[in-house]
């Protein structure tokens, strides 16, 4: 798909943003209402267009360091000169990475593989403000944007429970089965304060609620909480407090741990169904073991 596209890769193809981004929510085992940037942020992917934008200034790196007299170097030096659309949207890429100077110059002084390294810090960069602005103007990406800020791939998609791991995912990107979600959907659209857990009836069911609050899932957190103490106090580590048991019920801790949590995600989610004649995890067994 990138083939040759240090040459073409300017133009915008939305058929390839869109196989990547359902081929990463076939990886995510995410739903397709699941938003292009949580998609993006899980897998710390970047849009495709951005990623062929680093490709082409790697290779502009390697034509100003050709030796006088090669045909590809006189070809891009003609380019330039008559500020044809290649070196157009070269100069342009360079700038909006803030790389400008080294356009006016062609020169870097670095080798391939610096400039490698200092061009995917700026990219990420760059990508990474982009995706927060379109982040803040989703609601459902709220929570995700508070607590995910970085675009990176996240360790506990490596866990090999993949039932919790997608019901995680869900969770954590705004596209679960509960109350908070399902209330935004169809014509008669919930107040949030009404989108209450019909599991316990104490709270808005959201992602938090049903990770660290609801009463009809306490003894199944409680079980997975001694778990992770047991395995920690190995380790001589202790759970500091309810802020990282949060961000341990949210992914965001060692694999083993993230393993035990995956397993609590999944008994609860089974539990809510039977309490509520609903058939979320059932229907999510069978795609994912369908697939």
């Amino acid at each position: 798909m990138e083939y040759g596209c240090e040459l073409w890769g300017e133009k915008k193809w939305a058929e390839a943003e869109l196989i990547q981004r359902s081929m990463g929510k076939f990886i995510l085992g995410a739903p397709i209402s699941m938003t292009n940037e949580a998609v993006l942020g899980e897998l710390g992917w970047v849009p495709l267009v951005d990623r062929r934008l680093g490709l082409r200034l790697r290779y502009w790196h390697k034509l100003i360091n050709m030796r006088e007299g090669r045909l590809v170097k006189e070809a891009y030096e003609m380019e330039r000169e008559r500020n044809g659309k290649w070196a157009k949207v070269t100069k342009e890429g360079l700038y909006k990475l803030g790389l400008g100077e080294f356009w006016e110059s062609q020169r870097t002084r670095m080798s391939q593989e610096k400039w490698a390294e200092l061009l995917e810090g700026k990219l990420k960069g760059w990508c990474e403000l982009e995706w927060k602005k379109r982040m803040s103007m989703k609601p459902k990406l709220r929570r995700y944007a508070q607590r995910k800020e970085e675009l990176k791939y996240e360790r506990y998609l490596d866990c090999g429970h993949m039932m919790g791991r997608s019901l995680l995912t869900r969770l954590r990107t705004g596209s679960s089965w509960l109350r908070l979600e399902m209330g935004r959907r169809g014509r008669l659209r919930l107040e949030r304060v009404v989108r209450t857990c019909e599991v316990c009836w104490l709270a808005v069911e959201d992602g938090l609620h049903f990770l660290r609050e609801c009463e009809g899932y306490k003894d199944l957190r409680e079980e997975a909480e001694r778990e992770i103490r047991e395995e920690w106090s190995k380790r001589l580590l202790v759970v500091s407090g309810e802020r990282e048991w949060e961000s341990l019920f949210w992914g965001e801790g060692d694999q083993k741990t993230s393993d035990t949590v995956m397993r609590y995600i999944a008994r609860a989610a089974a539990r809510r169904d039977r309490v509520l004649g609903t058939k979320v995890y059932r229907e999510l067994k069978r795609r994912i073991f369908d697939s």
